[in-house]
């Protein structure tokens, strides 16, 4: 059995699974897939999931609610979201994440089950995340691990016009290559040896300066009597 995929892409392959035509809703012209918005109900989200391709070069995913048979209030309009999950590249399986050191995996899935509450008339929150793609690679590994670590750093801001969620990104132009290797016993020995060394040689640097410096004051000490 393949190693599990991320509960998001689970969640993805679910929702994409149930969606047919015996289940998606039909319009009143008879086109499956149409409209199946209830004016009588009342609507206070949505949920957006999906995957895209970008190029390397800076870019920005824009947010905002629009609609061609409503018009809004910007002032009552909130932006308040639940990130469930948010990566670039491709899907890591729970095998190849695990297999990463620790410093990479905490940067890898950072916006992940983070809440962003917006209390504020014409309030948008915006998402600033800096990309480096890294690949690890470890004794008895044929192909490395290429996956994507990012930060980010978000904010606020209130602007009279609609609200919405900007997460703007930028992928590094270099690529942090991490690599795992043995060292031969002999390496560990040299070192050893060197240490011992050093040491040695600044004890018997200490030593002679101390031993100089107390019979110099000895002498003086000496030389004080006589007079």
């Amino acid at each position: 059995m393949k190693a599990l995929r991320m509960k998001s892409s689970a969640l993805v392959l679910g929702l994409l699974s149930s969606t047919d035509s015996r289940t998606m809703p039909v319009s009143d012209d008879g086109e499956v897939g149409g409209d199946a918005w209830d004016e009588s109900e009342t609507h206070e989200g949505c949920m957006l999931f999906g995957y895209m391709d970008v190029s390397r070069a800076p870019g920005t995913l824009h947010v905002s609610p629009h609609s061609p048979r409503h018009s809004f209030d910007f002032s009552n309009v909130n932006t308040t979201h639940f990130i469930d999950h948010l990566s670039f590249g491709m899907e890591l399986s729970s095998y190849n994440r695990n297999n990463l050191p620790q410093s990479v995996r905490r940067h890898l899935l950072p916006l992940d089950s983070a809440m962003f509450a917006t209390t504020k008339p014409h309030e948008t929150m915006e998402h600033h995340v800096n990309i480096v793609p890294t690949s690890f690679s470890k004794p008895g590994q044929e192909v490395p691990i290429e996956t994507y670590q990012f930060t980010v750093t978000s904010h606020s801001r209130t602007k009279d016009t609609l609200p919405s969620v900007l997460i703007s990104y930028d992928v590094a132009p270099i690529q942090v290559q991490i690599e795992l290797r043995k060292e031969p016993l002999v390496n560990l020995v040299v070192s050893l040896c060197a240490i011992v060394g050093g040491a040695y040689s600044i004890f018997g640097v200490l030593d002679g300066f101390l031993f100089t410096s107390s019979r110099a004051i000895r002498q003086k000490m000496s030389a004080g009597k006589h007079i």
